[in-house]
């Protein structure tokens, strides 16, 4: 326990000082925090142990980077005279930028052409039309191509994909930089078509543009709802300006330290700002309120300021231990974003303890002691507000009721949480980070046109080792491209697509030859040819450099829930079995497989998260109030509240996401404050002399219009995030929101239900701590 009557002593001795010393931290931790990086690749949030983390980046050495940027461009012919110059000169422009690898479009891919003369490379567009009578017969050529239609240009011929392969950067800032020369580029060639971007980076861009906007918007918006708040209870400009300040330079502090950690700011970072000033800003609260009550009763500033720290220090520490408790629990997920958040997070209420009984003081000692006005020592006692007075009245007759009819109310708590549970089979898990963005962004419209056109927009691989001059494995590469595509998928490519299109082709494009051949010496002589094409990297993309592993690239629908693809991949590793035998060595990976292990993850852990965020605030509450019956009842409208949470989110069919996924270690560490409260204060009407119910009802009467005042602010700042233009955001801050509400209404209702019950069980004595509490 920090000494809170040294550091009274500190903060009295040297104002100046402290407040010198945080300007200038402050100063210095916003110079990193402007520089703080951003985590923009999803596998950066999975444990790097992960083996299925350790073979998509096996992959991406083998294969190259698979972050690419999809141009989707459409118009009503794509393959009119205007349309393809447009597209040519978009493909040339793309291809000069320094770190494009490669660019695939439709008037730059190479074909294997059979002639009389033998076998020749060339543009699958040797010229582009240049009338529309061209364009048709250009189209007549291209859509009855399976290698194409679906894959390069839509089936009704309106849209093409222009694939732009990028050297692999998992840093935000740089792949920002790319894709603003990527659309500058395709805006200067464009002429008419229109253009939409797809892929991973164009989402996590996008997804940044929503956060920034939402963080310039919302925080002012939370900010006043505080500030309002403050001036409508403490009614002074230093009740107002600094318990804000207070969390403003705690944010400031706890991004500066990520940044100097080394630590990225993941997308669940960006909530941190809104949580620090929701929460933080009632530490100052307090010390400002007890600072203004000794100015009031005639201390002098350093005595007011002794007298704040001494008796407010403690209480204040308490809370924000709890907090710093519930949200500390998320360390120790396997998710580095989780990790973080929760360690940052309660970096960040630290900070905002520490500042709220440091800084706050020493601006106070420097001020003039003067009374306030309105509460001056021979002033008349003001008349009190009629409607807090009725509020207030109300709270009081609420608790007493509660702790009259505990048996009911626990009955009723006891039905809510039975109908609660029955949801949680409900609770689904799910990540579609694009489906964040609203469904007229850019990203969600160039989805939908490649999700209906081209057979999907995320890129699933299948790896299987073999021979590949094996007729027997090729023909098994075959068999597994049929079957695949059977499933209803778009049919995947692979290395025996570009044998059959060779073998053909060197026979005259005689169909009969469009098969793998028979023969194992020729097999050898068509890789050889395929490498003399005017694309052999065509070739790599579907086999590894020494032969040994054949890809197979297929395309699932970004709107695949998270169930679907973990039934998709069981079946594709099924069919890998029994097509190559349950010998063989193969994988399945890619972006997709990367969220469901994010959600595997997510779902494994749920239930470890509550137990250990409850479990760890219980022992801290136990230790305070040296009662484990007591720490029991205090936690007790928490367990409900986490379970009609819950349900709730089954029940209305709100998935588990790396947002709401954190709902209950957060609820736990906010909302054990207001149960905290009301004990205290309960506690302290006992030792004065009150009955158990004459106590519950003071209780109520005195606290219960501050629990339910600060469950309404902290809960209005979160609930501002309902403004967001992220849906994942809009449903963390209802759901944080209705915690606060329901573990403040708990606090009023079922704690005094459960402090009756408790002494009907064990006796009236037993939830008092020291001796001299028991002999009331």
């Amino acid at each position: 326990m920090i000494r809170i009557k040294l550091l009274s002593k500190f903060v009295n001795k040297f104002p100046r000082l402290i407040i010198a010393v945080i300007i200038v931290a402050t100063i210095v931790f916003g110079v990193f925090a402007a520089g703080i990086d951003r985590q923009s690749d999803l596998a950066g949030s999975i444990p790097s142990s992960h083996p299925r983390l350790k073979e998509y980046l096996e992959f991406m050495e083998e294969y190259g980077s698979n972050r690419a940027v999809v141009v989707v461009a459409s118009s009503d012919d794509i393959f009119a005279p205007q349309s393809m110059q447009t597209i040519d000169r978009i493909t040339n422009s793309l291809t000069d930028l320094p770190f494009v690898v490669s660019v695939s479009s439709l008037t730059n891919l190479v074909d294997m052409k059979g002639t009389p003369e033998g076998l020749a490379s060339g543009p699958i567009i040797p010229e582009l039309p240049q009338s529309q009578a061209e364009a048709d017969l250009l189209r007549e050529g291209i859509l009855p191509n399976p290698w194409y239609s679906g894959n390069v240009v839509s089936a009704d011929g309106k849209s093409t994909l222009i694939l732009v392969n990028l050297e692999y950067i998992s840093v935000f800032e740089e792949s920002k930089l790319m894709l603003d020369q990527i659309t500058t580029a395709v805006d200067e060639a464009n002429d008419g078509l229109e253009i939409h971007y797809a892929g991973a980076i164009v989402m996590e861009q996008q997804i940044n543009r929503f956060l920034n906007t939402d963080v310039l918007l919302l925080i002012p918006v939370v900010v006043f709802c505080i500030v309002l708040v403050l001036f409508l209870t403490l009614r002074s400009w230093q009740g107002v300006l600094l318990p804000l300040a207070t969390v403003l330079i705690s944010v400031v502090w706890t991004v500066g330290i990520m940044s100097i950690a080394g630590r990225p700011l993941s997308f669940l970072g960006y909530v941190l700002p809104v949580l620090l000033v929701g929460v933080g800003s009632a530490y100052g609260i307090h010390i400002v309120a007890r600072y203004q009550e000794g100015i009031r009763h005639g201390l002098s500033g350093q005595e007011a300021i002794h007298n704040a720290i001494t008796s407010t220090g403690a209480a204040v520490w308490m809370a924000a231990l709890t907090t710093i408790a519930g949200f500390g629990s998320l360390v120790f997920s396997k998710m580095e974003m989780f990790k973080d958040f929760g360690a940052f997070s309660a970096i960040g209420v630290t900070i905002a303890f520490l500042i709220s009984i440091t800084f706050i003081p020493a601006i106070l000692l420097l001020l003039p002691d003067r009374p306030a006005k309105e509460a001056a020592p021979t002033a008349k006692p003001k008349r009190r507000n009629g409607f807090i007075a009725f509020t207030e009245n109300a709270l009081g007759h609420l608790a007493a009721w509660s702790a009259k009819h505990y048996g009911l109310v626990s009955l009723g708590v006891l039905l809510l949480v039975f109908g609660a549970l029955l949801g949680w089979p409900r609770l689904t898990t799910t990540f579609d980070p694009g489906g964040f963005l609203p469904t007229n962004s850019d990203h969600r419209v160039a989805e939908a046109i490649v999700n209906d056109g081209f057979g999907g927009s995320v890129e699933l691989d299948f790896l299987v080792k073999g021979d590949l001059n094996d007729p027997a494995f090729l023909n098994n590469l075959v068999a597994m491209q049929d079957a695949v595509e059977a499933m209803g998928l778009q049919r995947p490519l692979s290395i025996a697509d570009l044998l059959i299109k060779t073998n053909r082709a060197l026979h005259n494009d005689d169909p009969q030859y469009a098969v793998i051949p028979e023969d194992p010496a020729i097999i050898p002589q068509l890789l050889f040819l395929l490498s003399l094409s005017g694309s052999p990297d065509e070739m790599m993309r579907f086999m590894n450099f020494d032969q040994t592993e054949a890809r197979l690239s297929m395309r699932v629908s970004n709107v695949m829930h998270t169930t679907d693809r973990a039934a998709l991949l069981e079946k594709i590793e099924d069919l890998a079995g029994s097509i190559f035998g349950a010998d063989v060595e193969a994988r399945v990976t890619g972006s997709p497989i990367l969220e469901m292990v994010m959600m595997d993850i997510i779902r494994e852990e749920q239930v470890q998260n509550i137990v250990l965020s409850l479990i760890t605030v219980l022992l801290i509450v136990v230790i305070f109030f040296r009662s484990f019956i007591a720490g029991a009842a205090c936690l007790s409208p928490i367990v409900a509240t986490v379970i009609l949470i819950f349900g709730f989110m089954g029940w209305a069919g709100v998935p588990l996401n790396t947002a709401t996924a954190i709902i209950a270690s957060l609820a736990t560490g906010i909302g054990i404050d207001y149960c905290i409260h009301f004990y205290q204060r309960y506690k302290e009407e006992r030792r004065r002399g009150l009955s158990i119910d004459e106590a519950v009802a003071e209780t109520g009467r005195t606290s219960g219009l501050a629990i339910i005042s600060n469950a309404l602010s902290v809960g209005s700042g979160f609930g501002v995030l309902l403004l967001s233009g992220l849906g994942i955001f809009r449903s963390f801050g209802g759901l944080l929101a209705l915690s606060m509400v329901l573990t403040a209404l708990g606090s009023i209702t079922l704690l005094p239900a459960v402090i009756k019950l408790n002494a009907r069980v064990f006796g009236d004595k037993v939830l008092l701590r020291r001796k001299e509490d028991r002999n009331v």
